[in-house]
């Protein structure tokens, strides 16, 4: 892999200096294609050579940052880079002539994935939740060749999509309503695979233990939320460049703006937390019997005003209980039940708290502002 990023980088300087010898400074390739196609080997290097790519093998969160690189930052920069002309410089003529005549059949691919970006987006993500499926990516994981094949698919139809919506036909303008669509719902899938990660009961690709299920729920939180940011960003612009080509009827453009601004805002809360057979109204019932307003301030519990314990306000927010554990319904059960067998050295005790009550302390918990 280095040896290949070398030569590619040699090989695209060659043919930069030569074009912009021949054509003048910033002609076939922009300053800002450079920069773009200089930032992608960057990010390229930072996802397969650097410690990620190491630690990647043992933790599913490090994992899932490489592959959001190859399919989120990699392949919009090296579409905007617009490499193939320089490569192609970097050759002799009688060379660039025989891969044109070659490439024929790839330019027809191309131009017919211009006329159907829905079957590049379904193409894409397919190829996202396959390799996410438990039997894809363990074979991936014990096996380098799977793996490279893995990484391979991941860029190209990366690639593809980004190119379908950041590089119009020739003479055309870009279809910004066309992007728009695409990003929001490659954002959107992105969201919902995320999300089942994020709260599945379970680790899907290690034996089950604590930290093994916290790890997947960070990979989770990472596809969701980071990963989501990047074509909700895409989105933005593709909106508000179809609402500039649009001023005699910005209307549509208006509404798509709007709604990616309810949507980034609606980022900031974690989602409610929905706890399996809990009941909110006898949970706070059960917080005061329980007498946990003596160390902690609860809002809507009478006399729970304690600064023993932090107050518990926002919990639906939080990323962590206690610095421990992940946030989720079952954890937060588990904390309530049995503090010091999560950590011994918490002055929570241990107040034998039945399951069903410690549901219902959850549910509740979970509606505090």
């Amino acid at each position: 892999m280095k040896l290949l990023l070398v030569l590619l980088v040699a090989a695209w300087c060659a043919g930069t200096a030569r074009l912009w010898r021949s054509a003048g400074v910033g002609h076939g390739v922009s300053r800002a294609g450079a920069a773009c196609f200089v930032l992608a080997l960057g990010a390229l290097a930072l996802a397969l050579l650097s410690p990620i790519d190491a630690l990647a093998e043992s933790r599913f969160s490090v994992h899932m940052v490489q592959h959001l690189l190859l399919v989120a930052v990699v392949p919009p920069l090296f579409v905007l880079g617009s490499p193939v002309v320089p490569l192609l410089w970097s050759l002799p003529r009688a060379a660039r002539r025989w891969i044109a005549a070659m490439g024929r059949p790839l330019v027809m691919l191309l131009r017919a994935a211009r006329v159907a970006p829905v079957i590049v987006w379904s193409l894409h993500t397919v190829t996202v939740w396959a390799w996410h499926l438990p039997a894809a990516y363990l074979a991936a994981a014990r096996h380098p060749v799977v793996h490279a094949a893995e990484h391979v698919s991941f860029l190209l139809t990366a690639m593809l999509l980004w190119w379908v919506v950041l590089r119009p036909e020739p003479g055309r303008s870009p279809r910004y309503a066309t992007g728009l669509v695409l990003m929001l719902a490659t954002s959107v899938q992105g969201a919902v695979l995320g999300a089942v990660l994020f709260f599945a009961p379970f680790p899907w690709y290690v034996e089950p233990s604590p930290a093994a299920l916290t790890d997947q729920q960070l990979a989770g939180l990472l596809m969701w939320v980071p990963g989501g940011m990047v074509y909700l960003a895409a989105a933005a612009w593709f909106a508000l460049r179809w609402m500039r080509g649009t001023v005699a009827s910005p209307r549509p453009a208006l509404a798509a703006v709007t709604a990616i601004v309810v949507l980034l805002c609606g980022c900031r809360d974690r989602p409610a937390v929905a706890v399996q057979g809990g009941d909110a109204e006898r949970g706070r019932e059960a917080l005061a019997g329980f007498g946990c307003g003596a160390c902690h301030e609860i809002h809507g519990v009478v006399a729970a005003h304690g600064r023993v314990g932090p107050p518990l306000e926002h919990l639906a927010t939080r990323s962590l209980i206690a610095g421990e554990l992940a946030n989720t319904a079952d954890n937060l059960v588990r904390w309530i039940r049995d503090p010091q067998a999560i950590d011994p050295g918490t002055a929570m005790p241990n107040l034998q708290v039945s399951v069903a009550t410690a549901r219902d302390m959850a549910a509740y918990l979970y509606t505090l502002p």
